[in-house]
Formats: structure tokens, C-alpha cells, sequence
């Protein structure tokens, strides 16, 4: 049994949504997060709560193609994304963060990664609050039914991307 906390931030999931059951005790816990300023508490987290569930933390994105590119950090780190142009639930445009550098993360597609992780007969249950690359995920598994065949459940945390026709979208995505 799996549990992908996609957007693992700095693993509020565990208090959210993990603790509260005892679905996954035991599970491959797997926490993606990209930002680095996130990491001390995500470390602090798993290793809290290493008695209960087989944690691995990972560096980087899932999204529907493998590179590197640019991470935009946000006032609130629960912002930050790799997309470029994120706006609030009202439309405004977001507020970047004014760092004085850039920074670059790299992404790997989520079919690829399942299907070197899991094995075909794995039950994964996706978590996905990811700032606007929940489309590019969902969109690489369809593409992908080997993958999506091992995803027994998707909860998903939309966001908006002044660039996406998001009702289109999320139509076009409903698994």
C-alpha cells in the first residue's frame, strides 16, 4: 500500500489526514516537496513518525515530463510552485516572494516514477496539492494506464493558473 503526498509542503498531511485513521499504518508513505525551505519540518515530521509508516522523502516534483525548471516561491510557502503565472481562488494574480536568486528544481513524470516504485499489483492512493502541476499529473496518467491502474484513489486540491481554462480542464481530467 502506497500514499503519494503530492505537495508534501512541511507533511501537514500526516496531521490532516494520516493520524486521523489507520488506513495506511504500516504504508510506503511517499512525501514530494520541491521547496527546500519546507524540508526542516518535513524532516522533523517523518522522523516523528517513523514507527508508524515507511516514509521516503523526495526532492523534487511529479509532473508529465522529466527536467529541471524554474520553482517560483511565494509570500506563503504553502504557495510555492513551478508555475509561472498562479493566481488566488478570486483571480488576482498571486504575490511572489522577492528573493534575491532563482531557483530550479527538477520534475519527473508521475507514470515514469510509479512504474519504477510501485509494482502492478499496488494500491496507491494519491494526495495532490500541488499549485497548479495537479493538471500536468492527472493529465500524464491518463496518458499513461499502467500507472493509473495502481491509483485506487485521487484526492485532488485545485488550484487556479491564470493560463488554464480550469472547467475545461477538470472536465476533460475527471477520472
Amino acid at each position: 500500500k502506497h500514499f503519494f503526498d503530492i505537495g508534501a509542503n512541511n507533511g501537514s498531511t500526516f496531521d490532516r489526514f494520516l493520524l486521523k485513521t489507520n488506513e495506511f499504518d504500516g504504508a510506503r508513505i511517499w512525501c514530494f516537496e520541491p521547496s527546500p525551505r519546507c524540508w526542516p519540518e518535513l524532516i522533523a515530521e517523518a522522523d516523528e513518525l517513523s514507527h508508524r509508516f515507511k516514509i521516503t522523502l523526495c526532492p523534487f516534483g511529479l509532473d508529465g515530463k522529466f527536467g529541471t525548471f524554474h520553482f517560483y516561491q511565494q509570500h506563503e510557502t504553502e504557495g510555492d510552485t513551478f508555475i509561472s503565472d498562479p493566481v488566488d481562488f478570486k483571480g488576482n494574480p498571486a504575490r511572489p516572494a522577492n528573493f534575491k536568486h532563482e531557483m530550479v528544481a527538477p520534475q519527473i513524470p508521475i507514470s515514469a516514477f510509479i512504474k519504477q516504485h510501485t509494482s502492478a499489483d499496488d494500491k496507491i492512493t494519491l494526495k495532490l496539492d500541488c499549485e497548479g502541476s495537479e493538471y500536468a499529473i492527472l493529465d500524464d496518467l491518463l496518458k499513461h494506464d499502467s500507472a493509473l491502474v495502481r491509483c485506487e484513489k485521487i484526492m485532488v486540491e485545485w488550484h487556479w493558473v491564470r493560463s488554464i481554462n480550469h472547467r475545461q480542464e477538470r472536465e476533460r481530467l475527471e477520472i
